[in-house]
C-alpha cells in the first residue's frame, strides 16, 4: 500500500510540474508578443514622424505644381 502512495505522490508532483511549466510558457509567450507589438508600434511612429516632417516641409505651391504636372490633360 505504501508503494501506491509513493506512486500517487510522484504522479501528483509530475502533474504539478507540467502545469507550472505550461503556465510559465504562456506567460513568456505573452511577454514576447507584447515586446514585438511594442517594437512594431515604435517603428510605425518613427515612420509617421519622417512622413510628417516631409509633408510639413513641402510648400503648398509645390504640391499644386506637382499635381498640375501629373494630372493635367496634355495637348
Amino acid at each position: 500500500m505504501k508503494y501506491f502512495y509513493i506512486l500517487a505522490i510522484a504522479t501528483t508532483i509530475v502533474m504539478m510540474a507540467y502545469v507550472a511549466g505550461r503556465i510559465n510558457g504562456i506567460q513568456r509567450c505573452h511577454a514576447d508578443n507584447t515586446a514585438t507589438a511594442l517594437k512594431i508600434q515604435t517603428q510605425i511612429m518613427k515612420q509617421k514622424e519622417i512622413i510628417n516632417a516631409q509633408v510639413i516641409h513641402t510648400g503648398l505651391g509645390d504640391i499644386r505644381r506637382i499635381l498640375r504636372e501629373k494630372y493635367t490633360i496634355a495637348d
